[in-house]
């Protein structure tokens, strides 16, 4: 933990000169990080019992804030602080190096209030208080979390040039994502889907790489979205009619399983429909309800999905693309540069249009 590592580095410049007495203020900040860290862990523990995820670097930001003011009980300096004065801990610690006198303190916990939760990791607000409420607010303004690493990007030796743009700096040989755009972006990606979800529009999620496929199915459930996450077959929008004779045939398979007619038919013959049942499950599984073209697609890697990207531009389907720095930002209607590799990166995306999504489709359901 950052936090620790810190107290570790504190105590070994202070061994080097134990023969100057440790001080007020050395001892007040060995006291205060050590409660952090001790606060840290209590609130990891209440996490873990409920079987929640969170990293620590999120929990911290906030326990900074709550600890990061004291209260003056007693000071000589009158003229400068008076006592019960709540003053910020930096403060407290340049004004006693300044005027060479102690100022006597004692540490507060402040209350988790909006103040207090005033962070840029919308994740660690959202840990402390209305969860639902602080991460749609995050998608509907296109927020991004630093600490999610959605501003990496490829390789300086393997870029596309058309990228130039959208990209702020090199960084050991990684081209560096300008998270400036990539929040203008997801904004503007976040407001087109609240608005067609809000006038009862379909969408469909593209991502069929093993690192976006599970991101991708939970995203487009929680969504009520049709999906693609497993493969890609070639025609699925643009030769739509056999796409459609196929769904049929998966839904009349799926009937005759449940009402049990397959048991019934010769062993072979229902060997072999099994089969053909679970690959359409498969690869047909996330669309089995969709009776038209989707009116936006949702794709999260243009390199991997670019023959569904074919297909939308053919079909002139509105597209939001997750792009990286080897992608080619002019071909989807929404080019969102971000981090595609990393299945932090790729949630962070999916989450924020997913509940832009949902906030568009309560609005549809409260004006019907």
């Amino acid at each position: 933990m950052n936090l620790e590592k810190r107290v570790e580095g504190w105590n070994e410049r202070i061994t080097r000169i134990l023969g100057i007495p440790w001080g007020f203020l050395i001892g007040a900040e060995l006291t205060i990080v050590q409660s952090r860290i001790s606060l840290v862990n209590k609130i990891q523990k209440v996490y873990r019992s409920q079987g929640v995820q969170i990293h620590n670097r999120h929990i911290e930001i906030i326990v900074r804030q709550i600890t990061s003011k004291v209260l003056v009980s007693e000071d000589g300096m009158s003229n400068v602080f008076l006592p019960g004065e709540l003053i910020g801990l930096l403060r407290a610690e340049r004004t006693g190096r300044a005027l060479e006198e102690a100022i006597c303190y004692r540490a507060l916990l402040l209350g988790i209030t909006k103040t207090s939760l005033n962070t840029q990791s919308f994740i660690s607000e959202a840990s402390f208080q209305e969860t639902a409420r602080v991460l749609a607010k995050a998608a509907l303004r296109g927020r991004i979390d630093w600490l999610k690493g959605v501003h990496f990007g490829h390789g300086t030796r393997k870029w596309n040039p058309r990228m130039a743009p959208y990209i702020s700096a090199k960084r050991k040989g990684i081209h560096i994502t300008n998270l400036t755009r990539t929040a203008r972006f997801l904004s503007e990606a976040c407001e087109l889907v609240f608005d067609a979800a809000s006038r009862g529009k379909q969408f469909l999620i593209v991502g069929t790489k093993n690192k976006a496929a599970d991101s991708v199915a939970r995203a487009a459930i929680r969504a009520r979205c049709h999906y693609v996450n497993k493969k890609w077959l070639g025609g699925m929008l643009t030769n739509w009619y056999t796409t459609e004779t196929r769904l049929q045939k998966f839904r009349d398979l799926r009937t005759e399983q449940r009402t049990g007619r397959l048991n019934r038919l010769p062993k072979r013959d229902a060997a072999m429909l099994k089969r053909q049942l679970s690959h359409l499950e498969t690869y047909l599984g996330g669309i089995k309800y969709m009776t038209g073209l989707p009116d936006i697609v949702i794709i999260v890697d243009q390199q991997e999905e670019y023959t569904a990207l074919r297909e939308c531009i053919t079909l002139g389907i509105p597209t939001i693309c997750l792009i990286d720095t080897t992608c080619d930002p002019d071909l989807a209607d929404i080019s969102i540069p971000a981090n595609d590799d990393a299945i932090a990166s790729i949630r962070l995306i999916l989450n924020k249009l997913v509940f832009a999504i949902c906030e568009g489709r309560s609005s549809y359901i409260r004006n019907s």
